[in-house]
């Protein structure tokens, strides 16, 4: 997307706190399954992000 999730001064309350923007927005190229597994990547709970790098390969798969 060539942006951050987030930037200014308080973002570390920002990454604990607040929803990161849907990649999508930032690039509408990007499509809804990408957007998706990004989201999944960024997750605030851990237990909703994919649990290691096999999840996370096999869940890119299924979107190239």
């Amino acid at each position: 997307t060539d942006h951050l999730p987030f930037t200014g001064k308080e973002t570390s309350f920002h990454h604990v706190h607040t929803p990161p923007r849907p990649p999508q927005e930032w690039n509408p190229a990007i499509s809804s399954g990408l957007n998706a597994l990004m989201l999944t990547c960024l997750a605030k709970d851990p237990a909703q992000r994919y649990q290691d790098a096999n999840a996370l390969t096999r869940a890119l798969a299924t979107e190239i």
